[in-house]
């Protein structure tokens, strides 16, 4: 449908009256199909809703439709409206301007649509890759617990029998690492090519999943993992695969939609569930250990015929093995492998036909894959309790609940013992860990019935330091106090006060400091840590002190550990007040570079009015103006060269801009200075931008929302609607004039040319001296025509006709000379008038472009200031006499005015459109 709706995107200069008729007759079949499409997706979003489902895709959905709507319901009933009065209307000039008016809502409207599919298809990408990312994380899990459950064999008394076993283990896991490494670099290199799509997006999570990526050398850790399993360091191999394993499962959680707390506690649901599923399974198959008739099965199982014969086949193998060359191993390693593939199968067939339902072949190795299956819950229960800590701390506390028993059931699975004994061993841990895992379920089940989730103000982030530092000088104190008291009674003999006075101090104090790590846990890591460790030594010297007995060493500990984390939150503090110092001050320089961004608007309007009429005494005025906004340009640079020196290099490009601007003013050529002016507002802007994106992330340093004000996007649209409207009548008035200008250069230079030959062949030495004498200023007049300075070439043509004078010799150029410089005025009496509404769309949109009404998405903001630069250009070609020029340039700005007013009613939708995306933007033109 977008692809049918761009072929009717046809200037109106080529459309005759059927034409108009066939274009406004399949406008109306494109928006009826549209309509139907945005009805159909109506019923889909209320379906979800009546059914309780939310979420980010059904956002997305939601948003999709709502464009849809605009665009049938609104924006394509009046370009069917336009297109039939450009049709039927009786003023040429109206008709004009009503098609170039459809003509720019088509455009609108092909760009939402394609703004639309791409982003559906940017949003199913990212899906797909998160899916990708998830498989390969839950891979390089599995490929880490082979190599943890491998180094734990090898140290086993059986390991000496065991040294085939291991090697091929070894070599399955090299190939799963290499295959590992190259699948997650085609994936980066995925996302490093999405990246560019996303750019300018209010959210760019392929770059911000790149950026975690970088920090967390996911590569450096894939590569490594792979060479340390070759070179046999399995401890190191297995160190790097969890660093690798661990970004790769949060990088799952950057490529995912925002989503809100409570669909983020729905989804910690889901996991724990699966947690406790699993926790179940392992319970099971630990009570299924000693299971004496499964074990008599499996011998029977493995004295099958088919199942002997591959045994002995990977036997003598193995031996090959042992012997073989290098260049030989590998192809034996792989041709192992194949055959272990054949037994399992092999082995599961023969189990069916029993009826076992298990694929272990020994009680040894059967404890070895429960011991793996542990390892990953205890991993994936971390995980889950990281991805809770801020949401729910009493969820988070209950799954770490859960972790110690998993561990000591992993720990007795791996003895060396038999299974009846590991069974008995293993048991009671794991239905520790269960509970805990159920209770946890019900604290999180309570945490959704109950909670109601609304947005909260975030909490200054410098204020909440200053509390945790007040709190840990206050644990400080309350624990120096403890070791004083409890060295007094143990000097004493006070037994009773150690156990009852200063093990109940010990204990309130140890659960004051979890409380204020858990605080601490998202403004200050490194301090949580610090405090959770000095919580630990309380703990220790809380079980001493219950004994009747001291601990001075613990309590030290803890005062150390208060004392690093102290230290570290000062020096945070002092960061983060050095942040606030130059957040306002950058705060500051963004109002007064807002200032000087108006002026210089302002400036380069009236010096596009300048061009009409250039005058030396308005055009030193106007240099004045521009030389005092150049001053204070310079003053900003100066201001901004230490907290934002990128802003700052623009700033003085800006300043150099001005200057050149002012010298051209001061020569009274304003038509060479608006261009220039451009350039000037063009680097204010740009340092306008750096400003912004260094205080953005000076408050989020500090925890602060944007300070910046979102400007109003119904608002912003009607101004940009009004621009747009100027721009279709100023080029209706334009139209007639496309050309002429070429044509009168063409006579001018054709006449300069004629002048040059009469002053070199004439016979008369008066003909030939008034040919001369006019010549060098018929051919200036020519140049300035090309130029585009048609009142510079008028002066000059003048000069021309007086050195013709009444010359009986060169009266035919002379008369060629006054009727093209008739021409000339007349073309710049009708070109100067489009000049105006071109003035008042640029007045229009110029606040928006600055910034200065607020902030808008970043498309749109792009979008803006090209068309302020191509406005201010158009009216300046227009005020010169050249119409072609000046509607090159308008078409320029009518096309970025669509594409902002695209971006904007995309972005009321919920959806965010980035730059660079305004692909077949020219098409029909």
């Amino acid at each position: 449908m977008i692809a049918g709706f761009c072929v009717f995107l046809v200037p109106w200069t080529v459309l005759a009256e059927t034409s108009l008729l066939r274009q406004e007759q399949s406008q109306q079949r494109i928006g009826n199909s549209t309509a139907d499409s945005a009805a159909l997706l109506a019923e889909l979003v209320d379906e979800f809703g009546r059914n309780g489902l939310e979420g980010t895709d059904v956002e997305i959905l939601e948003g999709i439709q709502k464009v849809m709507g605009n665009v049938s319901g609104e924006l394509m009933p009046e370009i069917v409206s336009q297109l039939n009065a450009a049709r039927t209307g009786e003023d040429r000039t109206g008709r004009r301007a009503r098609a170039l008016s459809a003509y720019v809502g088509q455009k609108s409207a092909s760009y939402q649509m394609r703004q639309v599919l791409l982003e559906y298809q940017r949003q199913l990408a990212l899906y797909q890759l998160a899916e990708r990312v998830q498989v390969l994380g839950d891979r390089q899990s599995a490929n880490l617990h082979e190599a943890v459950a491998l180094i734990t064999a090898s140290r086993k008394p059986s390991a000496a029998r065991r040294q085939n076993d291991f090697a091929i283990s070894r070599r399955l896991q090299e190939t799963e690492q290499e295959a590992l490494q190259k699948e997650v670099s085609l994936v980066l290199s995925a996302l490093a090519n999405m990246q560019k799509s996303f750019e300018g997006s209010l959210e760019n999570r392929p770059g911000d999943a790149l950026a975690f990526v970088a920090e967390h050398k996911l590569t450096a850790a894939l590569q490594s993992a792979f060479l340390d399993l070759k070179s046999d360091r399995l401890m190191s191999a297995a160190g790097y695969q969890k660093s690798a394993r661990d970004t790769l499962w949060r990088l799952v959680m950057i490529l995912q939609p925002d989503r809100d707390p409570l669909d983020r506690l729905l989804a910690g649901l889901e996991k724990l569930d699966e947690l406790i599923r699993g926790e179940k399974e392992v319970i099971g198959k630990t009570g299924d250990l000693d299971n004496r008739e499964r074990a008599e099965a499996e011998e029977l199982v493995l004295k099958n015929e088919r199942v002997q014969v591959l045994e002995k086949q990977i036997t003598d193998l193995e031996r090959r093995l042992e012997h073989a060359r290098p260049e030989q191993q590998v192809a034996l390693t792989n041709l192992i492998e194949n055959v272990q593939r054949r037994l399992e199968k092999e082995v599961e067939r023969a189990r069916e036909r029993m009826g076992l339902d298990g694929p272990e072949v020994s009680d040894e190795r059967r404890a070895e894959r429960l011991q793996r299956d542990q390892a990953e819950l205890v991993d994936r229960t971390d995980f889950l309790r990281q991805e809770l800590s801020e949401l729910v701390p009493e969820v988070a506390d209950a799954l770490s609940g859960s972790i110690a028993p998993m561990q000591e059931a992993r720990a007795a699975l791996g003895q060396s013992a038999s299974p009846e004994a590991r069974k008995e061993a293993a048991l009671p841990p794991e239905k520790m860990a269960l509970a805990a895992l159920e209770k946890a379920r019900e604290e999180l089940l309570a945490e959704i019935e109950e909670a109601e989730f609304v947005e909260e103000v975030p909490l200054d982030k410098l204020e909440h330091l200053k509390e945790l530092l007040e709190k840990v000088q206050d644990l400080k104190e309350g624990e120096k106090t403890i070791k004083a008291e409890s060295a007094q009674a143990e000097q004493a003999g006070d037994t009773d006060q150690l156990k009852e006075e200063q093990a109940a101090a010990q204990e309130d104090l140890q659960e004051q400091a979890g409380k204020v790590a858990r605080e601490a846990q998202s403004p200050a890591p490194e301090a949580a840590r610090s405090i959770g460790e000095a919580a630990e030594q309380m703990e220790a010297s809380q079980q001493a002190l219950a004994k009747g007995e001291n601990d001075p060493l613990a309590q030290q500990a803890a005062l150390d550990a208060l004392e690093q984390a102290e230290d570290q939150l000062q020096e945070q503090i002092a960061e983060l007040e050095q942040a606030r110092e130059d957040l306002e001050a950058l705060q500051e320089i963004r109002e007064k570079l807002d200032e000087v961004i108006a002026g210089q608007q302002e400036v380069q309007k009236d010096t596009i009015d300048e061009v009409a009429e250039p005058a030396e005494a308005t055009s030193d005025k106007l240099a004045e103006r521009q030389d005092q906004l150049g001053e204070q340009t310079s003053q900003l640079q100066n201001e901004t060269q230490s907290p934002a020196p990128e802003a700052a290099q623009d700033l003085g490009q800006a300043a150099e801009a001005m200057e050149a601007a002012e010298g051209n003013l001061e020569q009274t050529n304003p038509l060479a200075a608006q261009p220039q002016q451009g350039e000037a507002l063009e680097s204010l802007q740009a340092a306008r931008e750096k400003l912004d994106e260094k205080i953005a992330e000076l408050q989020k340093q500090l925890g602060e929302a944007p300070g910046s004000d979102q400007a109003s996007l119904e608002e912003a649209l009607a101004a940009i609607e009004e621009a747009q409207e100027q721009v279709s009548e100023a080029l209706a008035q334009l139209e007639p004039n496309a050309g002429a200008l070429q044509e009168l250069q063409a006579r001018q230079e054709e006449l300069a040319d004629a002048l040059q030959q009469a002053a070199q062949e004439s016979g008369s030495p008066a003909t030939a001296e008034a040919a001369g004498q006019a010549q060098p200023a018929a051919a200036q007049a020519a140049q300035q025509l090309g130029e585009g300075n048609l009142a510079g070439a008028i002066g000059e043509m003048q000069k021309a006709g007086e050195a013709l004078g009444g010359e009986q010799g060169t009266a035919a150029q002379a008369r060629e000379q006054g009727e093209i410089q008739e021409l000339a005025e007349a073309l710049g009496a009708g070109t100067q008038p489009a000049a105006s509404p071109l003035q008042a769309a640029n007045s229009e949109v110029s606040p928006l472009a600055s910034g200065s009404q607020g902030s808008l998405p970043l498309g749109a903001q792009s979008a803006l200031q090209s068309a302020q630069q191509s406005l201010a250009d158009a009216a300046a070609q227009a005020n010169a006499g050249n119409p072609s020029n000046s509607q090159s340039e308008s078409q320029a700005a009518q096309a970025s005015l669509s594409q902002a007013a695209a971006a904007l009613s995309l972005a009321q939708a919920g959806l965010s459109p980035g730059e660079g995306q305004g692909q077949g933007q020219g098409q029909g033109q």
